[in-house]
């Protein structure tokens, strides 16, 4: 029943409206994209056998650069879909929250903060920050989706882990038009997923001449020409600027393309970055995961 009501959303009905069982098997992909990008942010709204807290992880605002960037473009995108629907424009406000699924989400946010998520300590503030990020990513647009897909956001809103929620996800107010950030961070952000494109497009014809396999294989030297984004980037440590590339490490310098070497150190066994090991009877792993796990061996 979703999968036709997201057909009946995303269509131009002042045309002529096609449907056919190719249209519904397209229809389909996009429905799935939606649900398994849900699915994975649901996963990582826990903390194991801990309780979690997703009121407090709302309101969590400790956050970094790439934080920032994916919050305002939410807003930007809750905005303007919320002005579509108001316009009867499904179509349009559809592709807007698409299109933010698959770029800045799948292809972006969710897919560097794995590390995060996986790797850093239970405890740790960034990845609380990530984890407030997700919770408010997934809140959004659940209420934007409940609408159009009404149960599917039904099943997301029974197992967000609230410790007390309505009958029905139809009955949370909808979201608001919102100015909580400036013009100023979506255009940095454009900034810096152009400069992300010339990182990626380096890394892959290193990739495609054999001379590394996955990005963690790389270490990357990267000129900033954008003042503003160059001085937000410094601010970050060595492992937060290595991990919006994916690659085991990251330096800004004066270069006039991107430069891309095999990366020194070995491969960790937890978390599969390059970098000097620690022998432990758990295994070979970076200094930074023995500090998570510690050796519980000894």
């Amino acid at each position: 029943a979703d999968i036709l009501r997201l057909w009946g959303a995303t269509i131009n009905y002042q045309d002529d409206v096609r449907i056919s069982e190719s249209i519904i098997r397209q229809v389909s992909e996009i429905y799935r994209k939606i649900r398994n990008t849900f699915k994975f942010m649901l996963g990582n709204l826990q903390n194991g056998e801990r309780a979690f807290d997703f009121k407090a992880t709302l309101a969590f605002n400790s956050y970094n650069l790439v934080d920032h960037f994916i919050l305002a473009k939410l807003e930007d995108v809750k905005n303007r879909v919320i002005e579509s629907f108001d316009a009867f424009d499904f179509a349009n406000g559809m592709t807007l929250i698409l299109n933010y699924i698959s770029n800045d989400l799948s292809s972006f946010y969710l897919d560097i903060n794995k590390d995060v998520l996986y790797c850093e300590a239970l405890d740790s503030s960034r990845r609380k920050a990530v984890q407030s990020v997700i919770a408010n990513v997934t809140n959004t647009l659940m209420k934007l989706l409940t609408p159009i897909l009404s149960f599917t956001m039904e099943e997301i809103y029974q197992n967000l882990p609230l410790s007390e929620r309505k009958a029905n996800v139809q009955l949370e107010s909808f979201p608001l038009v919102s100015h909580d950030y400036q013009d100023d961070t979506l255009k940095m952000y454009q900034t810096f997923i152009r400069l992300r494109d010339e990182v990626l497009a380096a890394l892959e014809q290193k990739r495609s001449a054999g001379e590394i396999g996955s990005s963690q294989e790389a270490e990357i030297v990267f000129n900033v020409k954008d003042e503003s984004l160059s001085a937000k980037l410094a601010l970050l440590d060595a492992d937060e600027l290595a991990r919006l590339f994916v690659v085991s490490k990251a330096e800004i310098a004066d270069v006039n393309t991107v430069q891309v070497n095999t990366a020194s150190g070995e491969k960790c066994e937890r978390c599969w970055n390059y970098r000097p090991l620690v022998e432990t009877s758990a295994g070979k792993i970076c200094h930074r995961c023995h500090q998570v796990v510690g050796d519980f061996h000894e």
